[in-house]
């Protein structure tokens, strides 16, 4: 029983110091992972994953494609002059939002 609690503290140690040691990925501005200029041409598939979603206030949109991941997109709906931001992940259909506007990155 001695030698599974010493292998148990030598594995939690080793996790611990790999955990503190090892520098955490730093995030990627929006400005570079979403890259202008916007687009404003209709796009069918941001436009089904948004209905199919039920996101609001998109029936005029314009979107950004992610630098690191082709079929992520930052969009942006406008409805009467309300902005609102939603991610969309055109393989799967899903969405996440609405969002608030980043300040970076300007309708």
């Amino acid at each position: 029983m001695n030698n599974k609690l010493r292998a148990a503290a030598v594995i939690a140690a080793a996790f611990l110091a790999v955990a503190f040691l090892v520098p955490a990925p730093k995030s990627v501005p929006l400005t570079e992972r979403y890259p202008g200029p916007w687009r404003t041409d209709f796009s069918r598939d941001i436009a089904i994953a948004l209905g199919k979603n039920q996101a609001i206030g998109c029936v005029q949109f314009q979107y950004r494609e992610s630098r690191l991941d082709p079929g992520e997109y930052l969009v942006y709906c406008n409805d009467r002059g309300m902005w609102r931001s939603y991610l969309v992940w055109i393989p799967s259909q899903k969405i996440t939002g609405p969002h608030m506007i980043d300040a970076s990155i300007p309708p």
